[in-house]
């Protein structure tokens, strides 16, 4: 009779701890229910040093694309990068119809770039503005995409030094 006494006593005891456990979102063992990076750390990724190297970006590349932006496509031109300072990169993309600014910041590995594009002081009825990313690869090279806002699909883009 005293064993189930203090068994009973022992369990009651432990409700006000399992309660808390779950009021927190923590299980008993006290780990998080949702597994996942800890915060600030892209998912699935370690928390080493990035593999790749900002600079990677910087400098003048000889591109082509295709779509919308210029004429006659697949279109060739220059893109200029530059470091815009608080982590970003900022670039000139010279076009038949114009210079197109790209701002954006480089991702956790540092061999992605993303962000916006526009072209400064545009007055068309419709200035083509949109996202992109780019990514540097072995050799000297990029690839990517852009999409001008409005489209349903991005364009790709190809450079090289």
């Amino acid at each position: 009779m005293i064993s189930r006494l203090i068994h009973r006593a022992r369990a009651v005891a432990l409700i006000p701890a399992l309660v808390l456990a779950g009021a927190t979102g923590q299980t008993a063992l006290g780990q998080s229910p949702h597994l996942g990076p800890p915060m600030g750390v892209p998912f699935g990724r370690s928390i080493g040093p990035p593999t790749d190297n900002v600079d990677d970006f910087l400098g003048t590349w000889k591109i082509s694309w295709a779509g919308s932006v210029g004429r006659n496509c697949p279109c060739q031109g220059t893109l200029i990068i530059d470091a815009a300072g608080n982590g970003e990169l900022m670039g000139y993309w010279e076009t038949l119809s114009g210079t197109y600014v790209l701002r954006g910041k480089v991702g956790y590995d540092q061999n992605s770039w993303s962000g916006q594009f526009e072209k400064p002081n545009d007055q068309a009825d419709f200035p083509i503005k949109g996202q992109f990313l780019l990514m540097t690869r072995e050799s000297g090279k990029i690839t990517g995409s852009y999409q001008p806002r409005g489209t349903a699909i991005g364009f790709p883009v190809t450079g090289t030094r």
